[in-house]
Order: structure tokens, then C-alpha cells, then sequence
């Protein structure tokens, strides 16, 4: 009002055309557009079938090893997510899901190699145990494998809220093995868009297969954030089976994470740190680029971000081991990553996870 009173009435003239024209324009664009076919998407759903990409919880390809390779041998399946591209108009109540549904899970569990009239059978399973809530949780993951080794399939399902869809709490990971009654895991920290990595293996040495995860969350910088469940596949002594949760060594305040506590200093030295793990009551030293020239004393500059990432099965003593990674930064802030803490974690008769070596493995310094 403040701007037209000042420029008098041939600027509301001029301004009163202006939005005539830009009504006008708009009707005949809006007329041009009618009768033309609308754009689908591959299966004419509405929703386009989901396509299988490598996810790991460091982004790299980069295999890890130990300082004594002779002794850790790396044995990592990477999981594969199911990623949608979803319209903006959904069918309303559910209508059509399950048909469009089906047709992408078999179409997955065929990728992964899976039967076509095998994969039919576990959909049919799937609607009967209403995994998919009435058509109101969508498929977002899938693993479909023999994880404890007995020559039938198991499978891992991830579903999502189709219609809320809040990034955390909004799912549920149901765990098929054998004959059994499926199991669900849900947590209100945990993300279930299909983001994670996952494996199967008896990490801990007792004869029972554990299924070990890690689903990505929203964070950024560093290694972001993820949510780590190891479950548990045991006799229950009475004929059947149960997935238990198993936990994790970890000192970090935050109860959606899990990790351990490194302190990184940097030293009076050109490019010397040392890292202070007080879980384990060590310190290691080694050489990482300064982003900040050293003071004239020792100084408390970085540490781990976010707790442990890429979770794999390793070889350690000639006994199945889990190992971990910390990313630690320097001086420089998150961005600065100077190293990585590996850990290797074992579990005692009692189940009582602990560390049972560490080191670290720095960024080479530059020329």
C-alpha cells in the first residue's frame, strides 16, 4: 500500500495490467495442457519400482585393514536398501498397494535370487502376518538370504509409514527366519527409509547366527548418524527360537548411539597427535596434518564424531570377531579428519561385550 501511494494511480494502472496478463498467460497455458497424456513411471502404479544400490555407512569403497593383516581378515557382506521415487499423488487408502507392492518384492527377492514362484510364496506370508499394516507401510528394504546357514531362505523386510513418513520411528524391521514366527524391531531413534547396512554370522562365537545393522539417519558430517542392533537368533529351550538384542561396549551419553570416547591431542610436534581412549585407558600416538600450528604445549583439539560406523565380521586369533570404525577429527573441526579408530570386539561367556584390541589408522599426510 505504502509503494502504490507514493507513485500515484498510473502505477496502479500499470500494476492492475500486469496481473491481468500474468491471469491470461496462465489460462492458456493451463488450456494447452489439456488432453495431453500424463507422464508414468516404469510400472504404471504411481510409484516407481525401486532399484538396488550399494549403502555404507563411510560412503567409500575402501577396504580396511589392520597394522597385522596375518590376523584380521575382513568378511563383510554389504546390505542392498530398496530406494523409491515416489509421486506426489498417492492412491488414497491403500488402493492398489498390495498388487503394486507384490510386483516390486518379487521383483527384488528375484534380484537377489530368489525364485519368482519361491518370492510369490514369501509375499503371500507377508499379507498374511499384515506386514504391511493394510496398505498403510510401504516396502523401503530388503535382504532375502540363508543367514543362519541351514539351505532354507531368510528374509529381512523394511517397512515405512506411507503416509506420515518422519524420518525416525516410522517403521518397523521384520525378521523372517525359518518356519518362525516373525520379529519386529522397532525403535523411536531408528530411521527405516531404507538407508543401512546389515550381515549375518555368528560374531561371537556360541553357535547362534546374529543379525548385525546399522540404519542411516539424517546427521551430516563426519560418518552422519546411524542406529546399531545386533539381534541375536537362539533355541529358547523349549523347540523354538527367539532374537534377542545384544549390546555393544560404549560409554557415549547419547542413548541413540553407540560408540566409545576418544580424546584427540595434538602434540608440541609438527603433525603429531595422540589419542586417548579412556574406555580403554590407552593413549596410541601418531602422525595426521596439522590444520593449526602446534602450541607450545599439548592440547585437547577433536575426538570421535558420532560413535562407531561400518560394522563388519572379521577373523581375529583364528576366532569370528567384530570390528568397528571411530572417524576422529583434529584442530580443524569435523571436516578436519585426521584418523580412524578401528576396534575389535568379542564377547565373553556371560555375552559381555568388550574390546579386545584397538588402533588407530591415520590420513597420510600430505606432500
Amino acid at each position: 500500500m505504502h509503494f502504490m501511494k507514493n507513485h500515484g494511480k498510473k502505477r496502479i494502472l500499470a500494476v492492475c495490467l500486469l496481473i491481468c496478463f500474468g491471469f491470461g498467460w496462465k489460462i492458456l497455458a493451463d488450456t494447452a495442457k489439456q488432453g495431453q497424456p500424463e507422464k508414468s513411471t516404469t510400472d504404471g502404479t504411481g510409484i516407481e519400482e525401486g532399484r538396488i544400490e550399494e549403502s555404507r555407512a563411510d560412503g567409500s569403497t575402501k577396504e580396511e585393514n589392520s597394522t597385522d593383516g596375518a590376523r584380521i581378515e575382513e568378511n563383510r557382506a554389504d546390505r542392498n536398501p530398496i530406494e523409491e521415487n515416489r509421486t506426489e499423488e498417492e492412491k488414497p487408502d491403500g488402493e492398489g498397494v498390495y498388487e503394486d507392492g507384490a510386483a516390486r518384492f518379487v521383483q527384488e527377492a528375484q534380484k537377489q535370487g530368489v525364485g519368482q514362484a519361491e518370492a510369490a510364496s514369501w509375499w503371500e506370508r507377508l499379507q498374511a502376518d499384515d506386514v504391511f499394516a493394510g496398505g498403510t507401510m510401504e516396502l523401503t528394504g530388503l535382504v532375502a538370504e540363508d543367514m543362519d546357514g541351514n539351505g532354507m531362505t531368510d528374509l529381512l523386510v523394511m517397512t515405512l509409514d506411507r503416509e506420515e513418513k518422519p524420518f525416525y520411528g516410522s517403521g518397523c524391521v521384520w525378521i523372517y527366519m525359518n518356519a518362525d514366527r516373525p520379529y519386529c524391531f522397532a525403535q523411536e531413534d531408528c530411521s527405516y527409509y531404507g538407508d543401512f547396512e546389515s550381515f549375518a554370522g555368528d560374531i561371537d562365537n556360541d553357535g547362534n547366527v546374529e543379525i548385525v545393522l546399522s540404519m542411516q539417519g539424517t546427521g551430516c558430517g563426519a560418518v552422519g548418524d546411524s542406529y546399531k542392533v545386533i539381534l541375536k537368533y537362539r533355541d529358547d529351550g523349549q523347540g523354538g527360537h527367539v532374537i534377542q538384542t545384544m549390546e555393544l561396549p560404549d560409554d557415549l551419553p547419547e542413548e541413540y548411539d553407540a560408540g566409545l570416547e576418544v580424546i584427540v591431542v595434538q602434540e608440541t610436534e609438527k603433525n603429531r597427535y595422540s589419542a586417548y581412549c579412556p574406555y580403554l585407558g590407552e593413549t596410541v600416538s601418531f602422525s595426521a596434518q596439522n590444520m593449526a600450528q602446534p602450541g607450545t604445549d599439548a592440547r585437547a583439539v577433536g575426538g570421535n564424531v558420532r560413535g562407531f560406523f561400518h560394522l563388519r565380521q572379521v577373523q581375529y586369533e583364528g576366532k569370528n570377531a567384530l570390528q568397528v570404525s571411530e572417524y576422529l577429527s583434529g584442530e580443524g573441526g569435523i571436516a578436519h579428519g585426521i584418523a580412524t579408530a578401528q576396534f575389535i570386539i568379542l564377547w565373553d561367556q556371560n555375552g559381555e561385550g568388550y574390546v579386545a584390541e584397538w588402533w588407530i589408522e591415520a590420513e597420510p599426510l600430505s606432500v
